[in-house]
């Protein structure tokens, strides 16, 4: 009996749904609206540190990288944990459409993990061009436009950083932040 309820009240709800309202969280809304008022030509820093054992949090990216993407700013992604480049790539097939009018190395650029946790990463904001002499799939920095210009951290005018991952994100604000 209990069973057969169930199944009627779930059978009731998917044919008329009860219509509750979807709320946008302030931080959720505050993160669009700095994206919005970015300038044309903006350069951003996209940290994604979400292990592809964390299928809750890679909507989140997603629906990021393609706010991120259908802006006209230019976009650096990195990772900081070995399996983030399988994430990066499942996102980016899933986002082809906003990626069509976007060229590699001009528009956005991925650079893959990042070994070396917060020694590295505090490499890479002081002395990006030393640090990352390449990219993910090894083309040289110097041969990327979109991140022709970085030196520093400073250089980025944003920087957004997802994660699940406590030691890397209290990285990110000991290192990056500043």
């Amino acid at each position: 009996i209990v069973y057969l309820l169930v199944l009627l009240v779930g059978a009731a709800i998917a044919i008329r749904p009860i219509g509750l309202p979807i709320g946008i969280a302030p931080t959720t809304r505050g993160l669009y609206d700095l994206v919005e008022k970015l300038p044309a030509g903006s350069l951003v820093w996209y940290g994604n540190d979400i292990s592809a054992g964390d299928p809750e949090m890679f909507p989140a990216i997603v629906v990021t990288m393609k706010h991120l993407l259908s802006r006209p700013l230019k976009l650096m992604f990195i990772t900081m944990i070995p399996d983030g480049p399988m994430v990066y790539t499942r996102a980016m097939d899933e986002l082809k459409e906003f990626t069509k009018n976007k060229k590699y190395g001009e528009d956005y650029a991925f650079m893959g993990f990042l070994p070396g946790e917060e020694t590295a990463l505090a490499a890479l904001a002081s002395d990006f061009r030393g640090t990352a002499k390449t990219d993910y799939y090894g083309k040289p920095i110097d041969s990327l436009p979109a991140l022709s210009k970085v030196k520093t951290a400073k250089d980025f005018d944003l920087v957004i950083y997802i994660s699940g991952q406590f030691p890397t994100m209290h990285a990110y604000f000991r290192q990056v932040q500043g």
